[in-house]
């Protein structure tokens, strides 16, 4: 696995780490409260279906390790939650990033540039990935 990818979802840090196969992970806790859940492990318990997983990581209080979880539990834990925060994240990944993959093969925020590589793509796609490979330019998807 590898080192922490911190990606910002309104005001809220996301850690993400990859795992072996370059698939995130999302800090549970991270994403929990992103996302408005005020007991993250009844949240977890109630709309995720894979396995807990752990990873060490580095935290002010020393190594810990931490759940995280995978992409698709993080959206079930936004599209079966009713709270604010949840709502806000369904909506800007519905109607903003989703419908820029498919228009143009990527989610790109305005303004923003980075020199390749990336360091961590979240939503996938041929036309991306073809992008990726050329050298071109691509922006990083933040939470």
């Amino acid at each position: 696995m590898s080192n922490i990818i911190p990606f910002q979802f309104e005001k809220h840090s996301v850690r993400v780490v990859t795992d072996d196969n370059g698939e995130p992970l999302f800090v549970d806790k991270d994403i929990c409260d992103a996302l408005g859940y005020a007991d993250h492990t009844n949240a977890m318990k109630q709309h995720c279906k894979g396995v807990v997983k752990r990873h060490p990581l580095q935290t002010p209080g020393g190594m810990q390790e931490l759940r995280v979880l995978s992409e698709p539990d993080v959206f079930r834990l936004t599209i079966k939650s009713e709270l604010p925060g949840a709502e806000r994240f369904e909506a800007w990944v519905f109607e903003e990033v989703l419908p820029s993959i498919r228009k143009t093969g990527a989610y790109a925020m305005p303004g923003v540039e980075f020199a390749l590589p990336a360091p961590l793509i979240l939503f996938k796609s041929a036309k991306l990935a073809e992008c990726l490979r050329r050298g071109m330019k691509a922006i990083p998807v933040t939470l």
